[in-house]
């Protein structure tokens, strides 16, 4: 009876570490697949932060042909924190307002910084896409978006080159989204933070 008991215990143990919270998350879709590189190098991102020199580097987006994703980029924490702290989209600061317009293939290799309007960054297609490059493999797409200068809406659009660049600090918050059927709601799947700051 003892022996049965034990074995009674370990098999209870193993069973609620296997339906754990953790192990569930790991086992939702993915929908956001973000890195970053600097001179051909990958930036290693750790505790939600990116450290990069005040130069050109690379945002690498995988993404499906004909898929997307909102980007909030700002110098301002308040997004950022609305994001952390689990704030529903519609509540987030930097997704209040409509879309920046862009040009397609970021032919400026930019990104626009704004407190309170998203970027869209897509794959439609090769001749319709706001990426500096992609790549396929198998059905999945490499975008690649160069970033030389940073151009900032809340200030009339004046851009300024990385090197010229005052602020110590970008703040990033990225979402994938899908709308209701009358598309008068969006739908938040995933959502990803990080900072990028600046070492010189």
């Amino acid at each position: 009876m003892k022996k049965f008991s034990i074995l009674l215990l370990l098999a209870l143990t193993i069973l609620s570490g296997c339906s754990g919270a953790e192990n569930i998350k790991d086992n939702k879709p993915s929908y956001i697949d973000i890195s970053i590189e600097q001179d051909g190098q990958p930036v290693e991102i750790v505790d939600n932060i990116a450290e990069i020199r005040k130069s050109p580097f690379t945002i690498i987006v995988k993404l499906k042909s004909g898929d997307g994703i909102l980007v909030n980029s700002s110098f301002s924490p308040d997004s950022f924190n609305n994001a952390k702290m689990g704030l529903p989209i519609d509540e987030i600061s930097g997704f209040t307002e409509t879309g920046i317009a862009e040009e397609l293939f970021n032919i400026n290799s930019t990104v626009f910084v704004s407190k309170n309007s998203p970027n869209f960054w897509y794959y439609s297609s090769e001749t319709d896409h706001r990426f500096s490059s992609v790549t396929t493999e198998g059905e999945t797409v490499i975008c690649r978006r160069k970033i030389d200068s940073l151009t900032n809406i809340d200030s009339g659009n004046s851009r300024t080159e990385l090197l010229q660049l005052n602020e110590d600090a970008m703040y990033f918050v990225i979402m994938k989204i899908e709308w209701n059927q009358d598309y008068t709601k969006r739908i938040e799947l995933e959502r990803k933070i990080f900072i990028i700051k600046f070492t010189i």
